[in-house]
């Protein structure tokens, strides 16, 4: 049983509209993994400023954390969006 040209305009039209569906979501995720990379960057500089000045201009450490427990969480942290971005932690340091 053959298509009528309606029946394929109809199909044609849903996967073009799947497409630009597919599209804008690729798009969204680009702009927040740019948006985590960016954020990314930033809080490693801060850490590295926080590894320089050994923690920093009123910097306090919460919940009784030794200032190298902190370091490794937030080097923890980092890498772990580092992995999840697809980037090798050495490139934002």
């Amino acid at each position: 049983m053959a298509k009528s040209k309606t029946q394929d305009d109809a199909t044609n039209l849903a996967n073009l509209q799947a497409f630009v569906d597919l599209r804008d979501r690729v798009n969204k995720a680009i702009k927040e993994i740019e948006r985590l990379r960016k954020e990314n960057g930033t809080l490693s500089k801060k850490v590295k400023e926080l590894e320089a000045g050994g923690g920093g201009n009123g910097f306090s450490l919460g919940d009784g954390e030794a200032p190298e427990e902190l370091r490794a969480k937030i080097e923890g942290f980092i890498a772990t969006i580092d992995t999840m971005l697809g980037e090798p932690a050495e490139a934002t340091n």
